[in-house]
């Protein structure tokens, strides 16, 4: 589990872990791309806080919609959302969502448009 802990923290994308709607861990990269100094200004509160309110509204009824029935709407499907950092701009992101193997838990990996654009196309190239 440490080999895993390290990976994540020094991926360059960044990685959020929930519990229900609650971040429990982040990594040095959520910190740059949301505007944060620190992982104890998120992990505790409640994912919505990186959201903009059209995320936000809908976030809850997500999860516990998976939780209550298995139905994947977000669930491992990526999607393209719209974050908000710490001073309440906006940025551009792809989220990915997965279930963790403990009931409940999930990681978020997210890409920030432009880098998941520059990749896709990359990739398309070397088709």
């Amino acid at each position: 589990l440490r080999d895993v802990s390290t990976a994540l923290e020094t991926l360059a994308e960044p990685v959020i872990m929930m519990r229900g709607h609650t971040i429990t861990s982040v990594n040095h990269a959520t910190l740059e791309t949301f505007g944060y100094e620190s992982k104890s200004e998120l992990e505790g509160q409640g994912v919505t806080v990186l959201m903009q309110t059209p995320e936000a509204s809908k976030h809850s009824s997500f999860v516990d919609r998976f939780e209550r029935t298995g139905e994947r709407r977000i669930i491992g499907k990526p999607r393209v959302v719209t974050g908000k950092r710490k001073d309440g701009s906006s940025v551009s992101l792809t989220l990915s969502v997965s279930p963790c193997a403990a009931p409940g838990e999930y990681i978020g990996i997210l890409y920030r448009r432009t880098e998941a654009e520059a990749r896709a196309k990359a990739e398309t190239e070397l088709r």
